[in-house]
Parts: structure tokens; C-alpha cells; sequence
């Protein structure tokens, strides 16, 4: 019941903002497009009916074997969604031209003031203004589907480590993290590349990618399998899982044949991390380095404070000295917060997860720096945090999910130049 009565309420609220919006089109427009007006009316309309037409379909389609919905559901859908936000923007400003015209009328009343009649320009200020603001909102949407998504960005730190393997005096790490390969789908491989080209410019010692290469399913990277093993790194390329890629939330529940899928589907996955070159690391660590000095890379399953908790960072450590270097690749940074951040002697984490939303906005030499992550619990969703002698890096991601665009946020590469 609950699962039918949620989309209802949501689909009645949307009804409520649609409505609202046309009512302000109707004041700004209506005298100026008489003979229009009912076209006008039909395409303001008509993405709302798409939308539960769309909704319907996706919902038959994820109760179906395969469980996905086709590429051209989602990308409709993500076409509504920008359109809904761009009327959402213009409903707001339309509700405070309302409460003014109230308060207006009210004063008019209580003094008697007869002047309050100022004319159409004056007291439809706000919803010319609404306008421009959900035209500047769509087409700003519209910009990060098409371009934003593909405008890879390389992100550099320098951090201070004494001891690093085979007497270096520099370590160069490059970190990726969710690739949301399924998003891209096949048409995507050639954009993507774009991504992996610079990365080899960086010329790495060590990659590493934390979590969410897929969407759903492992067959979604298959055909990036060739691109993604041709990354380069002198001392080799590890990888860990993110919340996405245990299947979960495609083959949902305990039943034997859940459970079977997603054995089989993992073991698709390792197969894919194999190929692409990736050692993938599930609760365990590994050394690098001789006997002068030797890092620890430990790397654990997703463990995350809201989502699944397959992670063992105990497991993961077991046997390794206290004062030895240790960077934790681990998806979620609610993990670093919870677990690592002032009780294990690790040096530095790096964590993805957040996408930093893929919307907000980011203007180092401003100072600026948000995005609506902070309002879903991540205080730590972008960029380096030092907490004392520990640091922690969370990446925004190279793919994208839900809405397939960047507007602000940009797909990021890290690069991390370790320095004694």
C-alpha cells in the first residue's frame, strides 16, 4: 500500500506546483497570446502527462526480469525533471507576487488608499522576474546534460608524508571514483575517453577508483572494459565497491533467486575490474614498498552511515603495524567520520559517493563553495579535509546519476602528489 500511496501524494503535489506556475503564465501571457493560448496550454501540459505516462512504463519495467528501465525512459524522464524545476523556480517567484498583490489589497482596505492600482508592469514585477529565473534555471540544466557531464576536471593537492616506498621523494596518486557507467551507456565511450586521456597525462603512480563503477548491474561497464585498461599506473590500479554495485537495488530482497542474481552479478563485476586492470579490493590491504619503507592500501567494501555496512575496517587492518603509512580507499565518507576520524592511525582516505551533488556552486578564488550534499548529512562531500594529522578526500565523481548533467559541480579527476 505504502509503495502505491508515495508516487500518488508525489504526483498530486506536482499536480499542485504545475497548476500554480500555469496560473502565473496565464497572468503574464494570456492577453498577449488570445489565439494561442490553447496551443501554449497543450505543450505546458503535456510534460506533466509524459511524465506519468514515463512513470507508469519505468515502474512495469523494473518489475520485469531485467529490471532496467530502457535508456530513453530515463533520458525523458531527466527532460521532465529539468522542465519541473524550471516551472518550480517560476511558482516561487509567482507566490510572492500573490503575497504582494494580498498585502496590497489589505492595505488598500484598512486605509483606503485608492492609489494601490499601479498597473500590469508593476504588479506582475515578480513573475517577469520568476520568468527570467526559470529561464535561466533550464537552460543552465539543459548546459549540464549536454557539455557539463563531459567537462572532466583535474583536481590537485600536495600533501606532506615522510617514508614513502622504494626511497621516493614524490608519489603521485590519481583517483577516480564513480563512474556510473550505465548512465553514459555505449554512446558514451567516446566522451569518457577524454577523461582517461587525461588521466594518463598525469602520468600515475598509483590509481585508484572508490566505488560505483555501475549503476545497477556489471553489464553496464562492458563495453568500457577496453578504454578503462588502458589507464596507466607505474605501481598499479586498485579498486573498491561502491553502494551501487552489489545490486541491491535491482535485485531487491532476500529470496533464493535475489540472492543467486546477485552472486552472479558480482562475479560478472570482478571479472570487469580484472580485465579493466583493477585489483579489487574487498576487506584487505596490501603493501607497497621494500623492506626501507613500505604504504599500506587498504581497501574495504561500502560502509556507509545510511547505506549498506559491508565494510570490516578491523578485517581490512588485520596484522598491519600502528606507525606504518596507510591510506583507506573507502567509498562513503560518513565512514571516515565514523570510524577512522580520530581512532585509527591512518594518514589518508579517500572517498567518493557524493557526486557534491552535481549541482552548486564552486568559486575557489570567491571563496565559494556549495552544494545541497550538505543538506542529505555530508558536511565532507567535496575536496581535502585535514582533521589533525588525518586527511580526507572526497571526490565528486565522473559519472552522474538520477539527472544526467553537472551544473556547477564538474566531473573531477584527483590528482594527490604525496611529498616527503
Amino acid at each position: 500500500m505504502k509503495s502505491i500511496l508515495v508516487p500518488i501524494i508525489f504526483t498530486v503535489i506536482l499536480f499542485a506546483i504545475d497548476w500554480f506556475a500555469f496560473k502565473g503564465f496565464k497572468e503574464l501571457f494570456k492577453h498577449r497570446i488570445e489565439r494561442f493560448w490553447r496551443i501554449f496550454s497543450f505543450f505546458y501540459w503535456l510534460p506533466f502527462l509524459l511524465l506519468i505516462i514515463l512513470s507508469i512504463t519505468m515502474i512495469i519495467g523494473v518489475q520485469r526480469e531485467s529490471g532496467r528501465p530502457p535508456q530513453w525512459i530515463v533520458t525523458g524522464m531527466s527532460w521532465i525533471f529539468v522542465i519541473g524545476l524550471s516551472k518550480i523556480a517560476f511558482a516561487i517567484f509567482h507566490l510572492g507576487n500573490d503575497v504582494m498583490n494580498f498585502l496590497k489589497r489589505i492595505y488598500s482596505r484598512w486605509f483606503k488608499d485608492q492609489s494601490g492600482n499601479s498597473g500590469v508592469t508593476r504588479s506582475q514585477f515578480l513573475n517577469q522576474v520568476g520568468l527570467g529565473a526559470s529561464a535561466l534555471l533550464f537552460t543552465s540544466f539543459v548546459y549540464g546534460m549536454v557539455k557539463g557531464k563531459f567537462n572532466f576536471q583535474v583536481r590537485s593537492e600536495r600533501l606532506k608524508l615522510n617514508g614513502l616506498p622504494f626511497g621516493r621523494n614524490k608519489l603521485r596518486i590519481v583517483q577516480i571514483s564513480d563512474s556510473h557507467l550505465g548512465t553514459f551507456g555505449e554512446d558514451g565511450v567516446d566522451e569518457v575517453a577524454e577523461a582517461i586521456r587525461l588521466i594518463n597525462e598525469l602520468e600515475p603512480d598509483l590509481v585508484f577508483f572508490t566505488g560505483d563503477l555501475v549503476n545497477n548491474i556489471a553489464e553496464e561497464a562492458m563495453p568500457f572494459i577496453s578504454l578503462f585498461s588502458s589507464i596507466e599506473a607505474k605501481l598499479g590500479k586498485y579498486s573498491i565497491l561502491g553502494n551501487h554495485d552489489y545490486a541491491e537495488y535491482m535485485y531487491r530482497g532476500d529470496s533464493p533467486s535475489m540472492l543467486e542474481k546477485k552472486r552472479l552479478n558480482m562475479l560478472q563485476l570482478e571479472d570487469v575490474h580484472k580485465k579493466m586492470g583493477f585489483r579489487l579490493m574487498r576487506n584487505e590491504h596490501v603493501l607497497i614498498g621494500d623492506e626501507g619503507a613500505q604504504l599500506a592500501i587498504i581497501g574495504v567494501e561500502n560502509w556507509g552511515r545510511n547505506f549498506f555496512q559491508f565494510g570490516d575496517l578491523r578485517k581490512s587492518m588485520c596484522g598491519l603495524p600502528e606507525d606504518m603509512n596507510k591510506i583507506l580507499l573507502s567509498h562513503d565518507p560518513t565512514h571516515f567520520e565514523e570510524q577512522v576520524m580520530g581512532k585509527e592511525n591512518i594518514f589518508l582516505t579517500l572517498s567518493g559517493h557524493t557526486h557534491g551533488a552535481q549541482f552548486g556552486v564552486e568559486i575557489p578564488d570567491w571563496g565559494l563553495k556549495w552544494s545541497p550534499s550538505s543538506w542529505f548529512g555530508y558536511k565532507r562531500w567535496g575536496g581535502l579535509y585535514s582533521e589533525g594529522k588525518q586527511n580526507l578526500y572526497v571526490n565528486r565523481g565522473l559519472g552522474c546519476l538520477g539527472f544526467p548533467g553537472r551544473v556547477g559541480i564538474m566531473p573531477e579527476i584527483t590528482c594527490i602528489d604525496l611529498v616527503s
